[in-house]
């Protein structure tokens, strides 16, 4: 068993079904503003973004190996 101190605050302090007089009031329901909707598909699932790529400022190396036309196509 764990001893608590006899001053320490209870974890969770009771609450009761009233709200305090303090409580400031939420807007009212014309007020608000409602939040820009983002665009969905027919099954109602979110449309994809394309990701931007910035492209490699170095060029791809060539090949450097030989390459022998007659293998390859035996091969297929």
């Amino acid at each position: 068993p764990h001893a608590e101190a006899a001053g320490a605050p209870a974890p969770y302090a009771e609450t009761t079904g009233a709200p305090s007089p303090q409580a400031e009031p939420g807007p009212a329901p014309g007020e608000t503003v409602p939040a820009p909707r983002r665009p969905v598909t027919d099954k109602g699932l979110p449309k994809r973004t394309p990701n931007v790529v910035r492209p490699d400022t170095t060029p791809a190396p060539g090949r450097t190996g030989s390459l022998d036309r007659d293998a390859l196509r035996r091969r297929l």
